[in-house]
């Protein structure tokens, strides 16, 4: 095992401990805490949030990610942009509503994006090996790639953080927010459970 696979596996599994604990904290919140302390809800929320970035970052530094894994990832994010799109989960005001279709808009824009730079990309590595043939060229064509799907990973995590912030932050009302952040923790640690399977 490498250091790189190692220190991923290492910060992999301390954020998971972070989301367990998040969302331990996040339903007490929602039991304990009423609408009216907003400060609270807002701290919580941020936390979880940054967690969700640090996490993030410090997994663009450590480990690469290979096609099958950014599909994954991808679908976590098309997951978010149709929970955006089921507004009627929450009690959303009419503004609120526009709001989110907006967002679930720009949203899909950008996932379509992402997702055609991935399509590109798979695209050279198939077929970039049978063009340079079996020469030191490869192993560089190879490494470009990896360091290109590692770009678009960063990309659609600064997507899901970005989404995840302008709904908190800027749309829903801090009490939906924590409602939010439980569904889409509950949603990670599921997936991980499931991928473990």
């Amino acid at each position: 095992m490498t250091t790189s696979t190692s220190n991923h596996g290492s910060s992999f599994h301390h954020w998971i401990f972070l989301q367990q604990a998040d969302l331990e904290e996040l339903m007490n919140v929602l039991t304990t805490v009423s609408e009216a302390d907003i400060e609270l809800l807002h701290r919580v929320s941020q936390k979880t949030i940054q967690h969700l970035s640090d996490y993030q970052q410090t997994r663009s530094v450590h480990h690469g990610i290979d096609s099958k894994k950014l599909e994954f990832e991808l679908s976590k994010l098309l997951i978010i942009g149709d929970r955006i799109g089921s507004k009627r989960e929450m009690e959303c005001s009419d503004m609120q509503v526009k709001l989110i279709e907006a967002l679930h808009v720009e949203t899909v824009k950008s996932e379509d994006k992402i997702s055609s730079r991935m399509a590109n990309l798979q695209e050279c590595v198939a077929i970039e090996p049978l063009v340079i043939g079996y020469s030191d060229g490869v192993e560089q064509a190879l490494e470009a790639h990896r360091v290109a799907f590692n770009e678009v990973v960063m990309d659609a995590d600064e997507l899901r953080v970005k989404v995840l912030k302008e709904l908190v932050d800027h749309i829903l009302t801090p009490l939906q927010g924590v409602h939010l952040l439980v569904a889409s923790t509950r949603l990670h640690l599921s997936i991980h459970e499931w991928g473990k399977r």
